[in-house]
């Protein structure tokens, strides 16, 4: 593990960013020819970096649509720092329960997927192949995580999910519309599934949903989400913030938000420190019994 440049509050230490992304390069690891975008080269030094400047102590990468179905970039960064990373991976709904245990002995302890009811990620996995494959996933000791509107989440394959023993963790504030406010059915729907210990949410990608510098807009969402249960929440840059046009955010300037928006050093720790690090750092590999 390399040193952290700069030191953060104490109660901080061990702060993990429970999103991020690696990209190419893409002279070694080519992008899916059907991506539905091209991103800049986003190796896991200039990442490894990026933690540094942060004082953050470890990250949790995520597999992007630019690679599609190819985790090899994501996994040579897992073998680049195993103390530091662990990894979302994408896969085909065939995949193996054997390939799945592998995966999980590589540093992956989860996998992506997204609604039926969305179709904007070309080839991406539904989370009626997650819920098909829940022994499976189980077994394997792999969690889900699932990009998509809150809307368009089937709750009874998210429910079969959980009650089967398997973590699904929801990005982007389920990419919730501000425009519709907290008082949408769809969002007060998150926040039960939060308040009920059912999933957990990334308070990720907010720069998305609400005009930069101050975020002013999603604050009542951030809020509303720590009051329904912050022991649920997760804090994640985004970075390197692939498909976004609207100006590069910098990491620190998001962090520096998360942090004003949530004062309460207890509350500041919980998400940032005990609640990833239980997540996504402390279970081990299972044997490999089928």
């Amino acid at each position: 593990m390399t040193g952290l440049a700069a030191p953060r509050p104490a109660h901080l230490a061990g702060a993990v960013d429970s999103h991020a992304h690696v990209f190419g390069p893409a002279a070694r690891y080519a992008f899916d020819p059907e991506r539905p975008y091209t991103p800049p080269d986003a190796p896991v030094d200039a990442y490894l970096a990026m933690l540094d400047s942060l004082a953050m102590a470890r990250g949790v990468l995520v597999q992007g649509t630019a690679h599609g179905l190819d985790n090899a970039a994501l996994l040579a960064a897992l073998q680049a720092s195993p103390e530091r990373l662990r990894g979302i991976a994408t896969v085909p709904a065939q995949t193996s329960a054997e390939d799945l245990r592998t995966l999980r002995r590589r540093g992956v302890v989860g996998l992506r997927f997204h609604s039926d009811a969305d179709p904007r990620h070309a080839g991406s996995v539904r989370l009626s192949a997650a819920a098909a494959h829940v022994h499976s996933l189980q077994r394997a000791g792999l969690q889900v995580q699932l990009l998509a509107k809150i809307d368009g989440i089937d709750e009874v394959a998210l429910r079969h999910l959980v009650k089967g023993g398997v973590p699904v963790t929801i990005d982007h504030f389920g990419l919730v519309d501000v425009v519709a406010g907290t008082g949408h059915w769809a969002f007060r729907r998150l926040c039960d599934w939060v308040r009920e210990g059912l999933v957990h949410v990334k308070l990720s990608a907010g720069y998305r949903l609400a005009s930069l510098p101050d975020l002013a807009a999603l604050r009542p969402f951030h809020e509303a989400l720590v009051e329904a249960g912050s022991n649920r929440l997760l804090w994640g840059t985004d970075w390197p913030h692939p498909r976004f046009d609207a100006g590069q955010p910098k990491a620190s300037d998001l962090l520096a938000l998360f942090l004003a928006c949530t004062p309460e050093p207890m509350l500041q720790r919980r998400i940032l420190v005990e609640n990833p690090t239980a997540l996504f750092f402390a279970s081990t590999p299972p044997a490999t019994s089928p």
